[in-house]
């Protein structure tokens, strides 16, 4: 329950493309840090000790909200690249949203903070390859001791896979 809670408090405020990719990068790191130890105790220690069983599910929790915000990510990044095709084309059919949240952006920000922020969510590629490289790494480790564990670290990397290619 204590990681459940946990999991829905920080889906509901990861609302921003920053906010999304910071957690990503904990939530990452986390499964660096899972899979290092599983791989070092992998020969000496059983596949599941049972006095352990808090941690295993807060690893199922940490995969399910890395997939949870990678789909987040990849729909916040879609809907920017939409918005900066319709800027870019020069439509005359400007949205009240629209126009509330331009007014919102420069009431709420400075535009050099607005810049900086662009500068770091307008592309996500570069994170998204690192990620993808740690999370086939636990899919490799996991394999063997936790075949569940390597099921959801397949859906991320699907996940991100399919956002490459199209």
């Amino acid at each position: 329950m204590k990681f459940e809670y946990q999991a829905i408090l920080l889906l509901q405020l990861c609302g921003s493309m920053a906010t999304c990719l910071e957690v990503l990068n904990i939530l990452i790191s986390n499964i660096n840090t899972i899979t290092s130890s599983v791989a070092m105790n992998q020969c000496e220690a059983p596949l599941m000790p049972t006095d352990r069983t808090d941690n295993f599910e807060s690893y199922f929790f940490i995969f399910h909200l890395t997939e949870k915000l990678l789909n987040r990510c990849i729909a916040l990044q879609k809907i920017d690249n939409s918005l900066n095709v319709n800027r870019n084309t020069g439509c005359k059919e400007i949205k009240v949203t629209e126009l509330w949240r331009r007014a919102w952006e420069k009431k709420d920000e400075t535009e050099a903070h607005q810049n900086v922020l662009r500068e770091q969510c307008s592309d996500i590629s570069k994170h998204l390859q690192s990620w993808c490289a740690d999370l086939k790494n636990a899919a490799e480790v996991f394999i063997i001791a936790y075949p569940l564990l390597t099921i959801y670290a397949n859906k991320c990397l699907t996940l991100i896979t399919d956002y490459q290619q199209n």
